[in-house]
């Protein structure tokens, strides 16, 4: 048979077909089986799926961080480099598929004060690179002046940025009263890191009177697309950071209670 033969038959088998799958009799179109076709193919053509992972810790990529109310928290998340080696991307963009988080929130408890405290993990993407996030870019100031639980979006910026609102991760604790040894009725106490020294109560304690851990987990399925600039590793579109908020006095040394954030972060991608 001659090869222009062999076309013009397979052609027309393969339109008959199409017809038959994806049109019903009266001429409507069969959108289900598209849809499922359509992602049967992307599956087969994004077969490897890749992960970076992020590690914010004693022995992370980051130390452990302490978020405040007046100085919240802005880490820009690394993207992965172009290469041949293993979680290395290909081109000059990827998607991510999946993000996982894992968090511990470590409650320092340094002082007689009872309070509910209160810290959130956010993961944002900028839409443009350029565009490098600052607080008050994200964030309104609270009534009192402050970013914390009361504060709004900031809506004449959130635009720029894609919240990713099922990995919106909270903590709350209430830190408890628990002085090491009751006081000997004129106000004052013995200094544990030295007890022939006696300590005002109304001092703060100059060593952690307890230690509070929370661990949390968020995850979800997603549809980012990361591009990079030609042949760098520059990202121009889409660029990750994490962000943490508390309502927290202040952050240590100083003599406040406090809370320490790890964590450990995961994301899933496909070369596309």
């Amino acid at each position: 048979m001659p090869y222009k033969k062999y076309v013009k038959k397979a052609t027309r088998a393969g339109a008959r077909y199409a017809k038959k799958r994806y049109t019903t009799r009266t001429g409507g179109a069969r959108v289900k089986a598209l849809a499922r076709d359509v992602y049967k193919i992307q599956r087969a053509l994004n077969v490897e799926h890749k992960n970076i992972d992020y590690q914010i810790g004693q022995n992370g990529q980051i130390v452990s961080q302490q978020p405040t109310k007046t100085t919240p928290i802005i880490i820009p998340l690394n993207t992965p480099v172009r290469g041949t080696s293993f979680n290395n991307r290909v081109g000059n963009q990827l998607k991510v598929t999946h993000i996982t988080a894992k968090y511990q929130f470590t409650f320092h408890n340094n002082t007689d004060l009872i309070q509910r405290q209160n810290v959130r993990a956010r993961i944002i993407f900028a839409r443009n690179a350029n565009d490098v996030p600052d607080i008050t870019q994200l964030l309104d100031t609270d009534s009192n002046g402050h970013y914390t639980q009361l504060s709004f979006i900031n809506t004449q910026e959130y635009k720029k940025f894609v919240w990713m609102k099922s990995l919106d991760t909270r903590c709350s604790y209430t830190q408890p009263t628990n002085r090491y040894p009751a006081s000997n009725g004129d106000g004052f106490v013995p200094d544990p890191m030295d007890p022939a020294t006696p300590l005002a109560v109304t001092n703060p304690a100059r060593q952690a009177l307890n230690l509070a851990n929370f661990f949390k987990r968020a995850e979800t399925k997603c549809a980012i697309t990361i591009k990079f600039q030609n042949l760098s590793d520059e990202v121009e579109m889409m660029k990750p950071y994490l962000v943490l908020t508390s309502d927290i006095l202040e952050a240590a040394p100083d003599p406040f209670d406090y809370v320490s954030v790890s964590a450990n972060l995961r994301m899933t991608y496909v070369d596309n």
